[in-house]
């Protein structure tokens, strides 16, 4: 499951135009915004998802807006966690959390309802979350793009709670299975080659 095809990825990915996107957006991602930094929804967790988010978008050439959605989302989308167990009201909290804060003022009324859209519907079953847009074709797209890169990072948690492949949504996301275990396993030397 796992080779070091990871790290070819990620040499090809820093000589792209979404390089300097996820630089920008990893500043993003600040420990105090989240109740347990350190935790397995905290700042690490925050940071594969946007890695995997702007790999995915290089590779299927999405337009800088929607990646700039999908980086915001990223960065803010587990924030308002108050445990690490299930929870379908998480994407609510954070939401309203990363509003409160001020974390959204730059964007416009339709980023700002993609944002709310993708963060609060994370969590949730899809068919309840899609219907909120479900005459947005990008809208619908970038969701099951968000909600991929975060069940990519399920690696992180063992055979417990393992990545289901069956689950994913995109092709792209499915042919980054082994890569998105190779960034966990080795984020140290990956992330050092990032920033």
């Amino acid at each position: 499951m796992y080779d070091n095809s990871h790290l070819d990825h990620i040499k090809k990915f820093r000589k792209s135009m979404g390089y300097d996107l996820y630089r920008e957006a990893d500043k993003l991602i600040k420990p105090e915004y989240f109740r347990k930094p350190g935790g397995v929804h905290g700042t690490l967790h925050a940071k594969r998802v946007l890695l995997l988010a702007m790999l995915m978008s290089e590779a299927d050439n999405l337009p800088k807006y929607e990646r700039n959605i999908l980086a915001i989302c990223s960065a803010y989308h587990d924030i308002g966690r108050e445990h690490d167990g299930h929870c379908t009201v998480h994407g609510i909290y954070s939401f309203n959390k990363a509003k409160k804060l001020g974390l959204l003022n730059d964007l416009n009324s339709y980023e700002l309802r993609l944002v709310r859209y993708i963060i609060e519907g994370h969590c949730i079953d899809d068919k309840k979350a899609k219907s909120g847009f479900s005459d947005d074709e990008s809208a619908l797209r970038l969701y099951d793009y968000f909600c991929d890169c975060d069940s990519l990072d399920r690696v992180r948690l063992g055979t417990l709670y393992r990545l289901d492949e069956s689950y994913l949504r995109t092709n792209t996301s499915k042919s980054l299975v082994g890569v998105a275990y190779g960034i966990y396993k080795d984020w140290d030397k990956v992330y050092a080659e990032l920033i």
